[in-house]
């Protein structure tokens, strides 16, 4: 699975904090460990772990149909890290969808756009390859700044103990209000801890 993911090219930017060099580029095989390390960092003690191993299990799951895994680097190191995977609704074929789950940012790079420019990267990425639609379980306020929003139909495959986490952002127009009923994503997401 992992050679049959297209590079899409390189996104330059400048970290303001060191002034370092930054580009966003397709992850590889070798560097799982390397992503793991940097979502156990990124989320701690207790949910660092879980959260590593999700990255492990996501981009090793059959069921996962296609998924895109980027990372940013910086001055030759990998600081952040982002997944999109399919998804599908019953009822609506039509709808090429996908979850952002998990994005995360080394500590010593956070609350310097790392994570935005991840965002942003893939979200281009899979508006270029006709994708219709991206979800995502996290924080309102980060994720709005990216467009997604709470208003949509979309139901979480688990009673999420977040309800307002729950965001959309649809890269078709009127894809939104078209799309209805129950998510289903990979074996590797379809645990209730994750929700």
């Amino acid at each position: 699975m992992w050679g049959s993911i297209i590079v899409c090219g390189l996104y330059r930017c400048s970290v303001e904090r060191n002034g370092c060099d930054m580009k966003i580029r397709q992850s590889q095989q070798h560097e799982m460990e390397t992503l793991q390390r940097i979502h156990a960092e990124a989320f701690g003690e207790v949910e660092g772990p879980v959260i590593a191993k999700l990255v492990h299990n996501l981009l090793h799951d059959d069921t996962a149909r296609s998924w895109f895994s980027f990372v940013a680097e910086a001055d030759g190191r990998v600081v952040g890290h982002i997944v999109f995977s399919a998804v599908t609704f019953g009822g609506h074929p039509e709808c090429q969808a996908f979850i952002l789950s998990p994005l995360a940012v080394l500590h010593a790079f956070q609350r310097q756009g790392v994570g935005q420019r991840l965002i942003a990267y893939g979200l281009g990425y899979l508006e270029a390859q006709g994708a219709d639609l991206v979800l995502v379980y996290g924080d309102p306020s980060y994720y709005s700044r990216s467009g997604f929003t709470t208003d949509h139909t979309v139901q979480a495959p688990y009673r999420l103990q977040y309800p307002e986490g729950w965001l959309a952002l649809e890269l078709t127009q009127g894809m939104l209000k078209s799309v209805q009923g129950a998510l289903q994503c990979a074996d590797a997401l379809s645990v209730p801890e994750y929700w």
